[in-house]
């Protein structure tokens, strides 16, 4: 059976994961920004390279958020000096109450004295292990988008060189689970034949089979390892295999 490109368009957008991860990929991308956007990677220096320590003062004070949670956090503007020269730069702490002129100890690269940090807090409002979330964020929509690409890929082999037969049920699992509905799951066993040759087929489901029962499947006939029942496949695609089967 032939597929046009409307036809493979409505596969992919079928069950709706396409969208969740259209969804979930804007999602990450807004979050990820929000994260970026606070942190200042000027403090990766202090991570590799070597630290020196000397004393400083706090200027002033004042309350900043946080733009990917709106959590409160203290910007801390201070004052140290290296080699002569006085530098001024901020630290960040939600759990550090200093009034502005106190003493801090402050920790900086000596070939970049202009980065620096007050000992005990952070040169940037994000926390760095914020960091660690981007490839969640990144990753869970394009993550569920290949997913159903790959879905639609082997429906649209299954469609496009088809052998269709009978499935008989063989075992019924109890998984002792149950989905977001609160109805028990299984994973039910079939056995079909291709050239007489057996294959099985799982499925989850929430369904209950009895043993020896019989489903219309539909494998692929050069690689028949490679199956779903019908009522696995997009209902159009199964009603078009069954008018060809029928002729």
């Amino acid at each position: 059976m032939r597929l046009t490109a409307d036809d493979k368009l409505q596969i992919f957008l079928g069950d709706g994961s396409a969208f969740f991860g259209i969804a979930f990929s804007l999602a990450g991308i807004f979050f990820a920004g929000l994260i970026l956007y606070d942190y200042d990677f000027s403090s990766f220096p202090m991570a590799c390279l070597p630290l020196t320590q000397t004393t400083g003062k706090v200027i002033r004070t004042s309350a900043t958020t946080m733009h990917v949670n709106d959590s409160t956090v203290t910007d801390y503007t201070y004052q140290y000096r290296s080699n002569g020269r006085a530098y001024i730069a901020h630290s960040f702490s939600e759990v550090v109450r200093l009034p502005a002129g106190s003493p801090v100890s402050v920790q900086y690269v000596p070939k970049m004295p202009g980065i620096a940090c007050i000992q005990g807090m952070r040169n940037s409002p994000t926390p760095s292990w914020t960091l660690l979330m981007l490839p969640m964020l990144l990753g869970i929509g394009p993550g569920i988008m290949y997913l159903n690409w790959r879905r639609t890929r082997r429906i649209v082999a299954l469609a496009t060189n088809p052998f269709i037969t009978d499935a008989i049920c063989q075992r019924l699992e109890d998984l002792d689970q149950k989905d977001d509905d609160g109805r028990k799951t299984y994973r039910v066993h079939y056995q079909y034949i291709v050239a007489g040759q057996p294959y099985m087929h799982e499925l989850t489901t929430t369904e209950t089979a009895e043993y020896g029962v019989q489903e219309p499947l539909v494998a692929q006939l050069d690689q028949p390892q490679h199956a779903r029942l019908a009522r696995e496949l997009p209902g159009f695609i199964w009603q078009r295999l069954r008018r060809q089967h029928r002729k």
